[in-house]
């Protein structure tokens, strides 16, 4: 990683500042200021204008075509929720949704939605796990053609990007990179997209068996209270 010269200015006035530690308490918090003021510039990208466009475009491509799978699974469990919760009203009594499109809850003075599993009946469970594992029958493959289709763009795009070097007969081996990347850029994109809309979707669907786990888990308590 290239340091800058700000960075090195820094990193040389925690080296100023160390020797001095053990007898400073002040000196010891400029130290530990300076090093989190370098960690942070470090650690957070500088993203172009160009770059950050694609980002946020990619970011919300991927969300929304991700969230259509699953658009099934958030019906189901908003009607199971709906057993245990209210659903927050507007001043002419219609049900409030968000900007997806999913049920609104009433919450508590601490800003937690207020809910009571236990007016939920054990048939609105069971009815609902069954729901969510015929979701999980169709997502389960798609997230797998997801993966795939994401390795799949990675190896064009390698294959595009060497075409592109090789094409270019003249120049430094920077120059050609700095063209087959400019040429490949859409290939790029592409593949950055595929990955970002598989790994949102697997992380969805490791949340979907997350919560059929613990629904089954909590029918299968009331049933040992004999509720």
């Amino acid at each position: 990683m290239t340091i800058t010269e700000e960075q090195k200015a820094e990193l040389d006035a925690v080296e100023q500042v160390t020797p001095k530690i053990m007898d400073d308490e002040d000196d010891l918090n400029e130290v530990r200021n300076l090093r989190f003021s370098m960690h942070s510039k470090l650690q957070q990208p500088q993203w172009s204008s160009d770059d950050a466009l694609a980002v946020s475009r990619i970011q919300t491509m991927a969300h929304n075509t991700a969230e259509e799978i699953f658009e099934r699974m958030g019906v189901v469990l908003d009607r199971l929720y709906s057993k245990a919760r209210q659903a927050k009203r507007d001043e002419n009594g219609k049900v409030m949704r968000n900007s997806k499109g999913r049920v609104v809850w009433e919450r508590d003075e601490f800003g937690e939605i207020t809910d009571d599993w236990t007016t939920v009946p054990n048939s609105e469970i069971e009815s609902a796990l069954m729901k969510l594992q015929e979701v999980k029958m169709f997502v389960s493959p798609k997230v797998k053609e997801l993966f795939l289709e994401a390795l799949f763009a990675k190896t064009s795009h390698k294959d595009d990007w060497y075409d592109e070097y090789q094409s270019v007969s003249s120049g430094t081996a920077v120059v050609r990179e700095a063209k087959a990347n400019q040429k490949t850029i859409s290939g790029r994109y592409n593949h950055i997209f595929r990955y970002w809309l598989w790994s949102y979707a697997e992380s969805i669907e490791r949340e979907l068996n997350a919560t059929m786990a613990l629904l089954g888990r909590l029918r299968s308590w009331r049933t040992k209270d004999g509720i």
